[in-house]
C-alpha cells in the first residue's frame, strides 16, 4: 500500500516538473511565432501543472488517520480532488484551447519562425515521454497484463487514472500541434494552425470527459476488484464457512468487505464459530492488506451454543 502510494507520488512530481517546463518552452514559442495550435499547447502545460498539484492534495489528504466525525478514515477524499482536476481539465485545458483555436481562426495571423515551434514540439514530446514513462511504471504492478484500456476502465487509482489520461492527451496533442503546424509551412495558410489549436482543445475535452465519468463511478461507490471476492471464498472453505453475499467496496486505495458466511459443519458452536471468523478476517487482512473493514455475519440461526 506504501509502495503503491510513493509510486504515485513520484508519477505526479515527474509529471509536474516535465509540465512545468514544457509550459514555459511552449509559452514562449507561442509568442515567438504567433502559433494558436502551440498558445493552446502552452494553456494545457500549465493547467496540467495545476491539476497534478490538486492530485497530490489530494494524495496527501486520503491519508489523514480517521477520526471521530470521519470513523472510516479519509481515503476516498483523492476522489474528490481528481474529479475537481477532470472539470479543471475540460475548461482550462478543453474549452480555453478551443477559444483560443477559434479566436485565430476568426483573425488568422502569419506564422513566423516556424522551424523554432519544430524544436520545441519535438523536445516537449521527449519530457512528456518522460513523464508517461513515470505514469506507467507507477501502473504496472496494478495493470499486470491488462490492455491500457481494460486497466483504464477497471482501475481504482484515480491520480493515475488522471495523470495517465492527461500525459497521453498531452502526447497526442503534440502531435496535432506538429500537423497543424506542418500544414500551414506547407500551404503558407495560418487557418490550419488555428484549425489544429481546436482540435486540440476537442481532443482536450473529450479526455476530460471520460476520466471524470470514470471517478463519478467511484465517487458514488464503486465495487473492488472482483478477485478479491474469489480470493475471500477460498478462504472461508478453509474455515468451514460458505462465504456468500459478499460486498466490495472501493474505499480510495482501501477496501471495506462486508460478507455473510454459513457454516459448512452443522455441529459448529456459536464460539466456535466466533473464533473462526476472527481467524477469518486475520487471514484476509494479512494476504490483501487493502481489506481494511471486514464485516461478517453468521447466517446459519442453528449454531449450537459451546458447552
Amino acid at each position: 500500500m506504501k509502495n503503491d502510494s510513493d509510486n504515485s507520488k513520484f508519477a505526479i512530481l515527474k509529471s509536474f516538473v516535465a509540465n512545468f517546463m514544457i509550459g514555459i518552452i511552449k509559452l514562449i514559442a507561442a509568442l515567438f511565432t504567433s502559433s494558436g495550435a502551440l498558445m493552446a499547447e502552452a494553456i494545457h502545460s500549465f493547467a496540467d501543472c495545476g491539476n497534478q498539484m490538486l492530485l497530490f492534495v489530494g494524495m496527501v489528504r486520503s491519508l489523514k488517520s480517521p477520526s471521530r466525525k470521519n470513523p472510516m478514515g479519509f481515503a476516498r477524499e483523492s476522489y474528490f480532488w481528481a474529479m475537481l482536476v477532470g472539470v479543471l481539465m475540460f475548461f482550462l485545458g478543453g474549452i480555453f484551447s478551443i477559444y483560443t483555436g477559434v479566436q485565430h481562426l476568426i483573425h488568422p495571423e502569419p506564422l513566423e519562425n516556424i522551424w523554432v515551434a519544430g524544436i520545441i514540439i519535438f523536445i516537449s514530446a521527449i519530457l512528456e515521454g518522460w513523464a508517461l514513462r513515470g505514469a506507467m511504471l507507477a501502473l504496472k504492478k496494478e495493470r499486470k497484463n491488462k490492455t491500457l484500456w481494460a486497466w483504464f476502465k477497471d482501475t481504482r487509482s484515480s491520480e493515475l487514472l488522471v495523470l495517465t489520461g492527461e500525459d497521453i492527451a498531452a502526447l497526442t496533442g503534440l502531435l496535432v500541434a506538429a500537423v497543424a503546424l506542418f500544414l500551414t509551412w506547407i500551404t503558407n495558410n495560418p487557418i490550419f494552425d488555428a484549425v489544429g489549436g481546436i482540435v486540440i482543445g476537442l481532443w482536450l475535452t473529450l479526455v476530460a470527459f471520460v476520466v471524470t465519468r470514470e471517478i463519478h463511478q467511484l465517487i458514488i461507490g464503486e465495487a473492488a476488484d472482483p478477485n478479491i471476492g474469489i480470493t475471500i471464498k477460498g478462504l472461508a472453505s478453509d474455515y468451514d464457512f460458505h462465504a456468500h453475499e459478499i460486498i466490495l467496496l472501493q474505499h480510495g486505495h482501501e477496501v471495506m468487505v462486508s460478507i455473510k458466511l454459513e457454516p459448512l459443519r452443522d455441529c459448529m458452536t456459536l464460539s466456535e464459530a466466533m473464533e473462526s471468523i476472527i481467524d477469518l478476517e486475520d487471514d484476509i487482512k494479512n494476504r490483501m492488506p487493502q481489506c481494511k473493514w471486514i464485516f461478517c455475519e453468521p447466517c446459519n440461526r442453528d449454531l449450537g451454543q459451546s458447552d
